[in-house]
């Protein structure tokens, strides 16, 4: 959350640099940089998505098995 904040935050003051300079290279080279900074935030919001996504697979996997029931304790396995 702190990352996609700042990112939104970088672009509106490299919006505002641009628009307030107009076009020149320092423009372009920083329009570039924000560009990357966006597709930078937007992978690693994909990457959190994609990891709680298979947190919660494997939670549903693990509770949905019968291990609370095979691990009952009896005499049988008291002597282990």
């Amino acid at each position: 959350l702190v990352m996609f904040y700042s990112a939104a935050l970088f672009l509106a003051i490299g919006t505002f640099m641009i628009s307030a300079n107009g076009t020149t290279t320092y423009g372009v080279i920083l329009s570039g940089f924000l560009f990357a900074l966006l597709l930078e935030c937007y992978w690693c919001c994909q990457l959190v998505d994609r990891l709680n996504e298979v947190n919660t697979q494997i939670g549903i996997l693990l509770y949905s098995l019968d291990w609370p029931v095979e691990l009952q304790y009896t005499k049988a396995t008291a002597s282990r």
